[in-house]
């Protein structure tokens, strides 16, 4: 993953990375990403699933909001 997407702190295959690319603009990684980052950073952990997820079900809720 390049620049500062992650932080160093997104735990995801390259495999999934990419079909998060596929499915999802850059800014909705970018949004979702840094929402993990802040969860991990302050201390809540993603214990039930993998960031990777994460990403899959905070993109499909608000896909259904809008």
């Amino acid at each position: 993953m390049g620049g500062t997407l992650g932080q160093g702190i997104i735990f995801m295959s390259d495999e999934q990375f990419s079909d998060l690319c596929d499915k999802y603009t850059l800014d909705e990684i970018d949004k979702y990403f840094a929402i993990i980052v802040d969860c991990e950073r302050s201390g809540k952990h993603y214990k039930k699933k993998s960031h990777y997820q994460a990403v899959i079900d905070m993109a499909e809720r608000d896909r259904r909001i809008k």
